[in-house]
């Protein structure tokens, strides 16, 4: 690499964890000295956290300036590579993620690592929240696979209402047509339904885009299906599917909190009469049984 491009390298927004490499002005053979936008961003998300990152390579490479065999680590290990000062003026920058751990036999270590380019660090430090949400990486995963074969498969996207752009990231995820279904998880999240601000923003985007709604519930205080109630009447045109619900809260659900829900909105239960846009799944009930409770109901 010249030495020219060297001195005019720079990295910027190291105090957020998420190395944004760019040049400090244009290297072109010209009289005419021009600014450079735009820049490529590294970082690493770990339970939720960004991670600290290695961006010069003279920490790991040492004399190596063929970058071929990393000397320093091979010698000091990650701890030696993590005592020495970093510095990133006049070299080529490098993006590395150290960690410590032992695996135990069955478990693992895992993380995720995202490289990209970027207009500016604004709009990198913009999404440092959804980049760092637990179900970002796997739902690009998702659309990415569904996008391959869009006539076998529809995509899920699960979207969490506390994230200051759930309501963008939704309707990023339902451009796409492969991607047929949102899913709520309140309790995973950590939210109430029934007050979380997002979840109307969001209910709103699924409205537009004709897609259906998945929410996970039946465990917890946040995940009470009746906490769903007035969002299943405001949009009556949502499918909403509910999923994990136990035999218990079922026939109780049933036949106290959303028995007069059922009885007014004419609900259905797999092929038989039931609410309109209101479904239950996954609920270990015996054919038998829930044909006995129907029978109660109509």
């Amino acid at each position: 690499m010249s030495n020219l491009f060297k001195s005019w390298a720079d990295i910027r927004n190291l105090e957020n964890k998420v190395p944004y490499y760019t040049l400090r002005a244009s290297t072109k053979d010209s009289a005419e000295v021009s600014d450079v936008e735009g820049g490529y961003y590294y970082l690493t998300v770990r339970d939720g956290k960004l991670q600290d990152v290695i961006y010069d390579v003279d920490t790991v490479f040492g004399y190596d300036l063929s970058l071929m065999t990393p000397v320093n680590f091979i010698d000091g290990s990650i701890e030696g590579v993590l005592s020495k000062e970093q510095c990133f003026a006049n070299k080529v920058p490098c993006g590395f993620t150290p960690f410590k751990e032992v695996v135990e036999p069955g478990k693992e270590l895992a993380f995720d690592t995202m490289m990209g380019f970027a207009g500016s660090t604004e709009q990198i430090n913009a999404k440092l929240d959804t980049f760092c949400g637990k179900d970002y990486l796997a739902n690009k995963f998702v659309e990415e696979l569904v996008s391959a074969h869009p006539d076998r498969l529809g995509g899920c996207a699960v979207i969490n209402p506390k994230q200051k752009d759930c309501a963008e990231e939704c309707e990023r995820f339902l451009e796409n047509p492969a991607m047929k279904m949102v899913e709520f998880n309140s309790l995973e999240h950590g939210y109430y339904p029934d007050v979380c601000e997002g979840v109307d923003k969001v209910l709103k985007v699924v409205a537009k885009n004709q897609a259906i709604v998945k929410v996970f519930s039946g465990i917890g205080s946040r995940a009470m299906p009746q906490q769903w109630l007035k969002h299943v009447e405001k949009y009556p045109q949502i499918p909403f599917i509910f999923l994990i619900i136990s035999i218990i809260l079922f026939i109780m659900i049933l036949f106290h909190d959303l028995y007069p829900f059922i009885r007014s909105c004419n609900i259905t239960l797999n092929n038989t009469p039931y609410i309109k846009n209101f479904q239950i799944s996954n609920y270990p009930l015996s054919k038998y049984r829930c044909t006995q409770i129907l029978k109660q109901l109509s």
